[in-house]
């Protein structure tokens, strides 16, 4: 299966994309602000794998991304605003420009991506800038 992220807003709180499954559109994204690539940033584009994994802090399975250079640990999850994260990527189902450091309806987002990552078999996820 094929995630890819297209990243659209930035500011100094947040990175915010796209997020599609095998090129149709998902739900939205979000992370910490561009940098350096390492933590305390968003991740560096790039193509990762994911795999489905045991995620203590959560105490479920959790989708993680792998081989990302300099960073570990990286999972895909629900949250709402940058305070959410420490350098994984939050779903969500609304974003408005209003209010660009946030996304809403996150757990429905989560779920319904969860189910379809669930099944596949062998997952990647390749993260893009657009409208650097």
């Amino acid at each position: 299966m094929n995630l890819k992220i297209v990243r659209t807003n930035y500011t100094q709180r947040s990175t915010v994309g796209e997020l599609y499954v095998e090129d149709s559109p998902q739900c939205f994204t979000l992370e910490l602000p561009r940098g350096d690539g390492t933590h305390g940033y968003c991740i560096y584009p790039g193509a990762y794998a994911v795999l489905i994994d045991f995620s203590e802090r959560f105490q479920r399975a959790m989708p993680r991304l792998v081989n990302v250079p300099n960073r570990e640990g990286i999972l895909i999850h629900w949250g709402n605003v940058p305070a959410d994260t420490e350098g994984c990527i939050l779903v969500g189902n609304q974003h408005e420009l209003i209010n660009p450091d946030f996304i809403g309806d996150s757990r429905a987002a989560f779920n319904a991506l969860f189910i379809k990552l669930a099944s596949a078999k062998g997952i990647t996820i390749t993260i893009q800038e657009n409208n650097v």
